[in-house]
């Protein structure tokens, strides 16, 4: 495997490992909410939040270097991007 591609697996890892286990983790894993998300209420937040570390729908489009590192989804009528 040439070096990029082992590179590319690693970030995937390390990107999926964070998603997929939530917004605060351990001292080096955390997430940050913009103001307008952590605005729309608990609710809102909780299913961002799940919706996040559910996500699997990576493809070429929006993973074109196979990192994970880029997602989307609607809630409410509202475009969300991570």
């Amino acid at each position: 495997m040439a070096a990029r591609e082992e590179l590319a697996v690693r970030i995937r890892a390390l990107n999926d490992r964070m998603r997929m286990e939530g917004p605060v983790t351990d001292k080096s894993s955390h997430w940050h909410l913009t103001t307008g998300v952590s605005q729309l209420g608990t609710d809102t937040v909780r299913e961002c939040v799940r919706l996040v570390t559910e996500f699997s729908d990576f493809d070429a489009d929006n993973d074109p270097h196979g990192e994970h590192d880029f997602g989307s989804f609607e809630l409410g009528g509202d475009a969300f991007f991570w």
